[in-house]
């Protein structure tokens, strides 16, 4: 490997690390629910969800089993469901069962646990940023060599390069949430298969994808889906070379790791039972769930990413029938579509929003190798200026793509607090404060741990509750108050990104 190219990757990678910590330092300010929910389903012991009671899980609870609202709550009870107290250090006993009653398999909110066990009775969303760096370098690291495997080193530092500028690079490592380990054990595997197809051997091969595939599965049940289709094509590929042993070895092998992850972690059968089937509007929504992901690969929803997949793959296959490489982007292109509708087949598209597009950051590293290998081929039809025009058309794409995150693209992944300096956990430290909710969003409690982590004391309220509620509220005369609307007579603090939705906090008159 030329040692010019390793450097520029190691450069590379550390201005993304510089550039995700500043805009995560000073860009982002609110969070998902999902991302508060990390810290909670990772560090509370006992108690998974803070609104219901314990025992419970998050499809099963109703209004009766709803606790800790209506009622003035101690400061501690906020900021002791996301970190961890000095007793509860490394119980990954307590992790693996809060998602027994969650929608997820627990490896991310273990990792997550054992940073957080660093520094009990700590909170900080740093935490879960570290995790989310170290899987930026993994990602890119694979995504570079699965690249180089098909194209030049120059050709894979573009591939890196654009990816690293592009908004859905962004969104995932900023995401505090398993997506970021997900890319990374996802672009990791991917690799593995692209060397075995390449000239590698099946025992190195298996030795290396088995275990990573293990992992994802234990990340998202999407790692299934993924792992199912990408052994798929290797095995049908395998197959159509005779190499009917190895195929077999390599579908029963992957069946194999499955079977495993059932065994050791059986709540995945009902897991993935309890999710919806939509079912309507299907084709609609995998065309939404598609110019998300043209917009996070190149900060546009003018690039029709399906086609461009499609008509490469096309190309590929056709140009190099006999070439063990072309197999490569019909892997990529296969596994795309079949994640993609598996998220739409489970997914309510629509109700989700720019927000649906995380299910896919998993796919975009493989995606923007695609669109590489397609702008390299269109380049040979120009042999005597393919140079300029690639560095040229290198350039202006990283430049537009960068501008494009910076400028445009889809901020609300990045729940920008107004002004973006607010820091309420700070804020409102010490104070007596009150949070009003939406009628039938008691589950919104969650989101407050990270709102009022250092709050003397709090009362969380709903709408529909509000008028019976406030002689208990005005006896202690809270100094804060968060609600979903503006107040009349409450001088507004600033808009806080909380819970997916738009929140105002106030200082009383």
């Amino acid at each position: 490997m030329n040692k010019r190219a390793i450097y520029a990757l190691i450069g590379m990678i550390a201005a993304e690390l510089l550039f995700t910590c500043l805009v995560f330092r000073f860009i982002k300010g609110g969070f998902h629910s999902d991302e508060i929910w990390s810290y909670g389903l990772a560090n509370s012991s006992g108690q998974p969800f803070i609104f219901q009671e314990p025992g419970i899980s998050i499809d099963e609870g109703s209004p009766e089993d709803y606790i800790n609202l209506h009622q003035w709550l101690p400061g501690d009870t906020l900021r002791e469901y996301i970190t961890v107290q000095p007793e509860e250090r490394f119980d990954f006993g307590s992790v693996w069962e809060n998602q027994k009653l969650d929608h997820h398999p627990p490896l991310y909110y273990l990792l997550l646990h054992s940073l957080c066990s660093l520094r009990p009775e700590s909170f900080s969303w740093g935490f879960g940023l570290a995790i989310s760096l170290v899987c930026l370098a993994v990602t890119q690291v694979f995504l570079f060599l699965t690249a180089r495997l098909l194209m030049s080193d120059r050709l894979a530092l573009a591939v890196c390069g654009l990816y690293a500028c592009s908004q859905g690079a962004l969104m995932t490592f900023t995401f505090i949430r398993q997506y970021s380990l997900l890319t990374a054990l996802g672009m990791m595997l991917l690799c593995f298969t692209a060397r075995y197809c390449t000239g590698g051997q099946l025992r190195s091969f298996l030795f290396t994808a088995l275990p990573t595939a293990l992992a994802l599965f234990f990340t998202h049940y999407f790692g299934l889906v993924y792992a199912a289709a990408l052994t798929a094509c290797l095995c049908l590929w395998l197959f159509a070379r005779r190499r009917i042993w190895e195929g077999l070895a390599c579908g029963f092998s992957m069946l194999g790791a499955a079977g495993v992850f059932l065994a050791v972690w059986p709540a995945a059968l009902r897991h993935m039972g309890d999710y919806p089937r939509t079912g309507e509007g299907f084709l609609s929504g995998l065309g939404q769930l598609w110019q998300l992901i043209s917009e996070a690969v190149t900060g546009m929803r003018l690039m029709p990413a399906l086609v461009i997949t499609a008509a490469l793959c096309l190309f590929v296959v056709i140009k190099r029938r006999s070439a063990a490489v072309g197999i490569v982007p019909v892997i990529i292109a296969v596994t795309s579509l079949c994640l993609t509708s598996a998220v739409v087949f489970v997914s309510d598209i629509d109700a989700m929003g720019s927000a649906a597009v995380r299910y896919a950051f998993m796919l975009l590293p493989s995606l923007m190798l695609l669109l590489v290998m397609l702008c390299s081929k269109a380049l040979e039809a120009f042999p005597k200026l393919q140079p300029t025009i690639g560095r040229v058309c290198a350039g202006t794409a990283a430049l537009g793509l960068l501008l494009s995150s910076l400028l445009s693209g889809n901020r609300s992944m990045l729940f920008i607090n107004k002004p973006v300096s607010i820091d309420a956990a700070e804020v409102t430290r010490g104070a007596v404060c009150e949070a009003i909710l939406p009628e039938g969003e008691e589950w919104k409690l969650t989101c407050l741990a990270g709102v009022f982590p250092y709050a003397d004391k709090l009362f969380v309220t709903t709408s529909d509750r509000l008028a019976d509620d406030l002689p208990a509220i005005d006896a202690e005369g809270p100094e804060y108050i968060l609600c979903f609307e503006e107040l009349p007579g409450c001088e507004l603090i600033g808009e806080l990104a909380v819970c997916n939705s738009r929140y105002y906090l106030c200082r009383r008159a």
